[in-house]
């Protein structure tokens, strides 16, 4: 289900009725497309596998009720326990896996080291010094290591703390001792960004990086998974390309994931099935987990938190404006002085019209090139062919391009120095933790930063916090404290995980299931529950 928007429509007869508007697929017209979900929720068979306890103690709808209530709601109240349902669903799965994965993971690893030599003169030959958590970070991820017992870590820290550059060290330590390790990044831009600063910084040291991803030619292809299988490639970066099962390692002995929170439950697990048992495991989150949760989520995994950040790097100033034209006066005062600006918007475009006052790529393209000129401005969305993102991005870093109008694809794997302004239109409808991500695009060079909220609720308190905090930290115990039980009509996304949001949103509710789970794994129950669901996420 494409989050179908739910709204209320008066025919001037009868009461208000609630219909359900799905995203236009192209060569679909909206009544075959009607016809084909009536089609689906007169003949489909939807299992349910939630144990009757739970369906009695919480009062829930049968799942296959659910679903139609999510696509033919009967009323508001019915949309609210049809929700309910699914999240439950949502947690139940999440908490299995969890209680899963605790049991299962080995406690020993035979990827132990003996030597730092190359790690040691990468560090020292860095263009800067590490900070402090950095440094501290990195000689307890050796030691743990070191140790013989598996690593199992998260690294969270801010946007822009330098979680990169302890990923990459950990990959030459592995590489010191002939091991490979692979990073796993959720996007192609992130991907290819991560594989051109690692190979840069081992070409000194022989030392061969490969990148893994889709359109590369069979032969380059082919070599690149010839020198993976026999072990003449120790760096791996890819996309979840490198998940395919035509890769085979030769001795993977860690699995580094960037962003981990974008990549499926399912994704994360299937690298620990191409390795020996006892692989390394980081993962890495510009979304920090509050406190009062990371005890309950994160019972087996060690959590490193970076808090310091670089030199020169200055406070993003951040402001909550709806006048157009004082958002043109700013951006041209910025680009006078040679920087650049995003502008990044909830869609890119509303063919149905369905979306009053949400200002799309399509419609801000346009606003920003009349204003500013045709050869000034740029578009970039997840639907362009990666040859087309790839030269956008490539021109905006050259500063050909002064200003990108994109969709929150340029969240994660753009990193452009030369950018001090950053605009979200509608920016009531995001998520705080994606906000604070999408704020950290600026600010990344020695210029002052700027983040700018287009939208007219000055009152709205995700923006109000955004505006007061500037650290991860203090925005991750924020959005917590704010969530509530979330706005079960909203469309609005959030950059977080999807499991640990709902676990966010639910905690005492998920704290309770994580019992039930302990209990399922015993009896055996748990087993049927996870492979029904995986087959209907699947599907």
């Amino acid at each position: 289900m494409s989050n179908p928007i739910i709204f209320k429509k008066y025919d001037g007869e009868s009461d208000c009725h609630i219909y359900t508007a799905y995203e236009k697929i192209r060569g679909i017209s909206e009544s075959n497309f009607e016809r084909i979900i009536n089609d689906c929720l007169e003949h489909a068979t939807i299992p349910d596998k939630v144990p009757r306890e739970l369906l009695h103690k919480y009062n829930l709808i049968p799942k296959d009720e659910a679903i139609r209530e999510m696509h033919k709601p009967s009323s508001v109240e019915q949309i609210k326990r049809a929700k309910y349902r699914l999240n439950m669903d949502d947690l139940l799965y999440f908490a299995l896996q969890l209680e899963e994965k605790n049991r299962n993971l080995p406690a020993g690893s035979v990827y132990g080291i003996h030597s730092l030599a190359t790690t040691t003169k990468i560090i020292e030959n860095l263009p800067f010094q590490l900070t402090k958590d950095q440094k501290s970070a990195y000689e307890e991820l050796v030691n743990r290591i070191r140790s013989g017992k598996r690593l199992n870590a998260l690294i969270q820290g801010d946007v822009g703390c330098g979680k990169t550059i302890l990923a990459f060290l950990l990959m030459f330590v592995m590489a010191d001792n002939g091991f490979q390790s692979v990073l796993l990044a959720p996007t192609q831009v992130l991907a290819s960004q991560h594989y051109n600063e690692l190979k840069e910084m081992a070409a000194p040291y022989d030392i061969d990086v490969v990148y893994i991803a889709n359109g590369l030619k069979k032969k380059e292809r082919e070599a690149i998974l010839k020198s993976i299988e026999d072990g003449s490639a120790l760096m791996i970066v890819g996309t979840h390309s490198v998940l395919s099962k035509e890769i085979k390692f030769h001795d993977l002995g860690l699995s580094i994931t960037d962003e981990e929170h974008r990549f499926g439950v399912l994704q994360r697990e299937e690298i620990t099935t191409k390795a020996k048992a006892g692989m390394h495991t980081v993962t890495m989150s510009a979304t920090p987990i509050p406190r009062s949760l990371s005890d309950v989520l994160l019972s087996t995994t060690e959590v490193f938190n970076i808090q310091s950040m670089p030199n020169g790097r200055k406070p993003i100033q951040t402001a909550i404006c709806a006048s157009q034209n004082t958002i043109f006066q700013f951006i041209k005062k910025e680009i006078e002085k040679g920087h650049q600006a995003y502008v990044v918007c909830p869609l890119i475009e509303d063919k149905q019209g369905a979306m009053e006052g949400i200002l799309s790529v399509e419609q801000t393209y346009a606003e920003y090139t009349d204003a500013f000129g045709k050869g000034a401005v740029a578009v970039l969305n997840g639907k362009m062919k990666e040859d087309e993102t790839e030269n956008v991005i490539q021109s905006f870093k050259n500063g050909e391009i002064k200003i990108l109008v994109s969709t929150t694809v340029v969240e994660v794997g753009v990193n452009v120095p030369n950018a001090t302004v950053i605009v979200i239109n509608n920016a009531e409808r995001f998520g705080l933790a994606s906000l604070h991500q999408l704020r950290g695009r600026v600010g990344r060079g020695n210029s002052p930063g700027y983040c700018i909220l287009n939208s007219v609720h000055k009152d709205n308190k995700r923006l109000i916090a955004l505006c007061k905090y500037k650290n991860g930290f203090q925005i991750a115990e924020a959005d917590y404290a704010l969530r509530g039980s979330g706005n079960i009509l909203g469309t609005e996304q959030s950059g977080s995980n999807y499991y640990v949001e709902l676990s966010m949103r639910y905690p005492d509710l998920f704290s309770e299931l994580q019992k039930y789970a302990k209990k399922y794994m015993d009896t055996g129950v748990a087993e049927m529950i996870i492979k029904t669901y995986q087959v209907s996420i699947k599907k």
